[in-house]
């Protein structure tokens, strides 16, 4: 059965604090990005034939087809997560992620975060007036050949697909639901040689739900501010949404007391643990905290 749980990898530092505190999540613009490989426009140009239609067909507005691709997917907001893996895979428990932990979490001294998914692709759908979906990462062998992949530009609820190669979405340029789901799809695709471990899911906050905030007003009582140069902060759900807290092992133990106490105020019902290192298995295991006044 699939997790409901979505994971959260970040380090205990004053931006995290800041989020847990006024309950917000950050998602950040792919030029903000660690790796540059990561949903850079400029893979559209590594193949003869989207080369051609990239660079060589006008878009009704200023410069190229591939201007209009940057200005577009530069102006998206990205939330990262992780669910668990298959089982023996490493984060087959979601908060055992090694790569995350190392990667996101500053060396273990972070923290986990495990979210309810359904209630935050749920507000956001309804808040956004667009669908808001964890879409997971497409981890490949070497770098995709866009000209020979098939796009999903149609799903329907069965599950059947409509596809379509790269020319038959831009051959002839129009702004349509087509170009939109491309989008979508060009921001999920990772090195598998180095990210593949990581079973990443991404929320992604695109032009209509981007477009929708602004001309809508939405999230306008928030004591933040929603729109940063380098990305977006969205308020969570009225729910409590966190339903688990692990410390990374190298967590400084002398900060738990006030993590808990900062996390619990805005949720109830939310688990603490704490980690180490199973050395049998190269693994994470953890400990529900049950106690929080009692925290050594």
């Amino acid at each position: 059965m699939e997790s409901n749980i979505v994971y959260k990898y970040s380090d205990w530092n004053d931006h995290s604090k800041d989020a847990l505190k006024n309950r917000y999540f950050w998602f950040s613009k792919p030029t903000n990005f660690n790796d540059p490989f990561d949903s850079n426009m400029n893979i559209l140009c590594a193949f003869n034939s989207s080369e051609n239609i990239f660079t060589q067909t006008k878009c009704p507005e200023n410069g190229t087809l591939l201007d209009f691709v940057k200005r577009k997917t530069d102006d998206f907001g990205i939330l990262c997560l992780t669910k668990p893996a298959l089982k023996g895979k490493i984060g087959d428990k979601g908060f055992n992620n090694l790569h995350f932990w190392a990667h996101y979490a500053n060396s273990y001294k972070g923290i986990s975060i495990g979210f309810d998914a359904k209630e935050i692709e749920n507000y956001y759908s309804d808040k956004l007036f667009c669908k808001a979906q964890l879409l997971k990462v497409n981890y490949f062998e070497k770098p995709i050949d866009i000209d020979s992949y098939d796009f999903i530009i149609n799903q329907d609820e069965y599950g059947n697909t409509t596809t379509k190669r790269i020319n038959g979405i831009f051959g002839a340029y129009r702004n349509d639901k087509y170009i939109d789901a491309f989008f979508e799809q060009i921001l999920l695709f990772k090195d598998k040689r180095i990210w593949g471990q990581e079973n990443e899911f991404r929320i992604i906050l695109a032009g209509l739900a981007i477009n929708n905030m602004k001309s809508l007003n939405l999230f306008s009582n928030t004591n933040f501010k929603l729109f940063e140069p380098n990305g977006y902060r969205l308020p969570y759900p009225k729910n409590d949404i966190i339903r688990e807290v692990t410390f990374g092992v190298n967590f400084d133990k002398n900060k738990i007391v006030e993590a808990v106490s900062l996390i619990s105020k805005g949720n109830k019902n939310v688990k603490f643990y704490t980690s180490k290192l199973d050395f049998v298995n190269s693994d994470i295991t953890r400990e529900e905290i049950k106690r929080h006044h009692n925290i050594v």
